[in-house]
């Protein structure tokens, strides 16, 4: 028993070749049913790109899809985009308050940018 268990400790080539090997036939055997996807990407590719123009969108469209989104019930939605302007569509900031409706109280994470300090304790907070 001794030997064995310092057999799998050291882990030699063919101990590893043989654990994979019986991993296989596991899978093979009884397959694990997927519940869910862990993540997915919504990506602005050529065909959004065609169907609503050139980028940047709209806050008011991006505030449609997020709501699209968010009505599938992702555990969390990860926006890669920094909206560092106002919307340049809505000059009454009508499309900006959009978007801020459509993140309140979704589980949405948005980036940002321009951090001019970091507190001692605490995450850095913008200006």
């Amino acid at each position: 028993m001794l030997a064995l268990l310092l057999l799998f400790a050291l882990d030699p080539p063919l101990v590893g070749d043989l654990r994979n090997a019986l991993f296989d036939g596991y899978q093979q055997v009884l397959p694990r049913t997927r519940k869910s996807a862990p993540a997915v990407i919504v990506a602005i590719d050529e065909a959004s790109l065609a169907a609503h123009g050139q980028w940047p969108w709209p806050r008011a469209l991006m505030a449609e899809l997020l709501r699209r989104i968010e009505a599938l019930r992702p555990a969390a939605i990860g926006v890669d985009v920094l909206f560092s302007e106002s919307d340049r569509f809505a000059a009454d900031g009508s499309g900006d308050a959009a978007l801020a409706r459509a993140v309140s109280g979704a589980k949405v994470v948005l980036g940002i940018a321009g951090m001019s300090h970091r507190q001692a304790s605490g995450p850095a907070r913008p200006t």
